[in-house]
């Protein structure tokens, strides 16, 4: 009997309300989380 999960490549950024505000794929380039997580930060 085989036993298998399936696990999320993604990472969830959410505000302080609890609001799912980013998806971020595991392969994205550092450069633009950065970028979406400064934007973020800026509103």
């Amino acid at each position: 009997m085989a036993y298998t999960i399936d696990h999320t490549t993604f990472t969830y950024a959410f505000d302080g309300k609890g609001a799912l505000r980013l998806v971020i794929p595991h392969d994205l380039a550092v450069e633009k989380i950065a970028s979406d997580l400064r934007n973020l930060l800026n509103r």
